[in-house]
């Protein structure tokens, strides 16, 4: 699996998990082709991922602005990676935030306090530590925390609700949060 490791201020987006691991190691977190059956990354990126002092900068112009309430938070590092089973698109988000208990939080205050968030109706389901589930028309947006991660998948629809795309989405998330 490619990954490239963002530095600088670059002109260029739910699980939080209980070990505390560092941000060094959330590449690693991302799966490998067909790691999950039938996915495979997509897109030139690979798995890009923001840390250290240029996390903020770099995390902004990934993400176009979505990450401001992770960064207000004491977000640590950021990773994001594109995948795609047949003509299903999927990128994948993780947060690491500076701890479970800033992630817990931001997870429950978010849908609340943050606009975009609260423009969706979320349905909660059993994933992670706390999961819920958005549909947002043209995608599915998955949202789960584990210890200090935050993750959240945005799957692409056929068409809208569309039941194949949310079980593809679930189960991937499903097996990035087992891997935590």
């Amino acid at each position: 699996m490619r990954r490239l490791v963002l530095s600088g201020v670059l002109g260029l987006v739910a699980a939080c998990g209980s070990s505390g691991s560092s941000s060094g190691t959330i590449d690693g977190f991302f799966p490998a082709d067909n790691e999950v059956s039938g996915w495979t990354l997509s897109g030139a990126g690979g798995v890009e991922v923001c840390d250290g002092a240029t996390a903020e900068n770099c995390t902004l112009n990934l993400v176009d602005g979505d990450a401001q309430p992770f960064i207000d938070v004491g977000m640590k590092a950021f990773g994001r990676a594109t995948y795609a089973k047949g003509a299903t698109g999927l990128q994948l988000r993780i947060y690491e935030m500076t701890d479970a208990t800033t992630c817990s939080a931001l997870y429950d205050d978010i849908v609340v306090e943050d606009a975009l968030y609260a423009t969706y109706t979320w349905e909660t389901i059993p994933l992670g530590e706390g999961g819920r589930i958005a549909d947002r028309t043209d995608r599915w947006w998955i949202n789960t925390i584990s210890g200090p991660y935050f993750v959240e998948a945005l799957v692409d629809e056929a068409t809208a609700a569309d039941p194949a795309a949310r079980a593809d989405g679930l189960a991937f998330v499903t097996a990035v949060v087992a891997g935590m």
